[in-house]
């Protein structure tokens, strides 16, 4: 299997340590990851519009920018949802153990279940990493 091509771990929610900051930017310790939607989300657009024209009785076109809202994502969904995927490079390691190990287990080595353990505790820890942390005073 190749090396993967995404940045690797640690990521974390900016703020994290408090529970997570108000700009919801996933990051590593060199640059960002991503950013999580969170409040009202949709499409912003160029539109135009027709406005008196205080000149005269033609109009003049005016170019605004417009949006479509399609829904909203709640503040404590959107931590979660940062938590998640700042867990990501973990979960990843995890499964390749897991896969490792599992696949051992299978071919007769370590039968007494003592990598399935080793894998098992990997797993839990990355898991571990993807739930929220209170929210803190800013």
């Amino acid at each position: 299997m190749s090396e993967p091509k995404f940045t690797k771990g640690p990521w974390s929610l900016c703020g994290a340590e408090r529970g997570g900051c108000c700009c919801f930017t996933v990051g590593s310790p060199h640059h960002p990851i991503a950013d999580i939607t969170h409040g009202e989300w949709g499409d912003e657009y160029v539109n135009i519009r027709l406005i008196d024209n205080p000149n005269g009785i033609t109009k003049l076109a005016e170019a605004f920018m417009d949006h479509s809202w399609y829904g909203e994502v709640p503040d404590e969904q959107a931590r979660a949802n940062g938590y998640l995927i700042a867990a990501s490079p973990e979960m990843y390691e995890a499964l390749k153990l897991a896969e490792h190990k599992i696949d051992q287990h299978l071919q007769g080595q370590y039968p007494d279940g003592q990598a399935l353990g080793a894998a098992l505790a990997e797993i839990r820890k990355a898991l571990k990493k993807t739930i929220p942390k209170p929210v803190k005073n800013r």
